[in-house]
């Protein structure tokens, strides 16, 4: 492994442009080959789509619906959507060899080496395409949902421009413990805690607890905070007659919610549930500020000009 040591911020960002192995900051890395989830398109209405155009969509990223060889792929695959239900691109190729290995193939034509269905899975009397179930926490494998009408996230890979053996050591962004991210700097707390000790931690770190008031944002939280639970944000409610209505949030630093993603079925008009958390798939949902859940903490990069490590 090389380690380089990059003193001038000039000189990070053409660095970067030589040595990064993927097409943008938007893919991950990992082991040859690249990711790119669809939780970070910058339309929140395109994130979503079915079987058939998740895949479209990959090609036109010379790239496929996702193929998974190993535990840590999928759980990293799974990861990259807050474990909400995913295409992969596992499909049917034999009806008769349906409830066996033989009858299905990854659509980028590599050797099933490994395989997580859901127990009882796959299914004769069900579909010909595949995804990962938010249904449990290992991101199994399911086939009991339509290809053509139901729209789920997806994640698509291809190989990496070339194999990642040089590690860039850059200026510090953030301080230690703190992830950079876009324009910001967050820190991922796994502890659960209520609302408002949540709040509390973050002001002790210098910080506040995360604001979204656009879809680059809420992508760029996504990349930084890449797991299955729910946690706070700084979303609550400063009015209880008008819950239900976005009029009624506000972020706890004050500013207006003028950016909103709330789950598919809107605001819970529920007046004790005044606190706001991230949903898995990035929705946001309303719940009693009692809860348990972790947080994340958020900060403005010391230099937002400069581009973020490679890893």
């Amino acid at each position: 492994m090389i380690v380089i040591l990059v003193m001038v911020g000039a000189f990070v960002a053409g660095i970067d442009t030589i040595l990064n192995p993927c097409e943008s900051e938007d893919w991950k890395y990992y082991k040859s080959y690249c990711y790119w989830s669809s939780s970070y398109h910058p339309n929140p209405l395109l994130r979503k789509t079915n079987w058939f155009n998740a895949a479209r969509e990959c090609r036109k990223k010379n790239a496929d619906l996702v193929s998974i060889h190993n535990r840590d792929e999928n759980d990293i695959v799974y990861k990259m959507n807050m474990c909400a239900d995913s295409w992969i691109g596992l499909i049917m190729i034999d009806y008769n060899l349906k409830t066996i290995k033989t009858g299905w193939e990854w659509l980028d034509s590599t050797e099933q080496k490994y395989l997580n269905w859901n127990s009882g899975y796959p299914r004769r009397e069900y579909y010909e395409c595949n995804f990962m179930s938010m249904s449990n926490n290992d991101g199994e494998w399911v086939n009991n949902l339509h290809c053509g009408n139901v729209r789920n996230f997806y994640v698509c890979k291809t190989k990496a421009k070339f194999n990642l053996n040089v590690t860039i050591i850059k200026p510090n962004l953030c301080d230690r413990g703190w992830i950079a991210v876009g324009s910001k700097c967050y820190m991922i707390n796994m502890t659960k805690v209520d609302y408002f000790e949540s709040r509390i931690q973050c002001q002790l770190q210098k910080g506040k607890l995360v604001t979204l008031h656009n879809s680059k944002e809420e992508s760029d939280l996504t990349k930084a905070f890449d797991g299955c639970d729910t946690p706070w944000i700084g979303l609550e409610n400063v009015d209880p007659s008008k819950v239900g209505e976005n009029i009624g949030w506000k972020w706890s630093d004050g500013s207006l919610v003028d950016y909103q993603n709330w789950k598919d079925n809107g605001i819970t008009r529920d007046q004790t549930k005044q606190c706001g958390i991230l949903q898995r798939g990035k929705k946001w949902d309303n719940v009693p500020c009692w809860e348990l859940h972790p947080f994340v903490c958020e900060r403005v990069k010391d230099n937002p000009s400069l581009p973020n490590k490679i890893h």
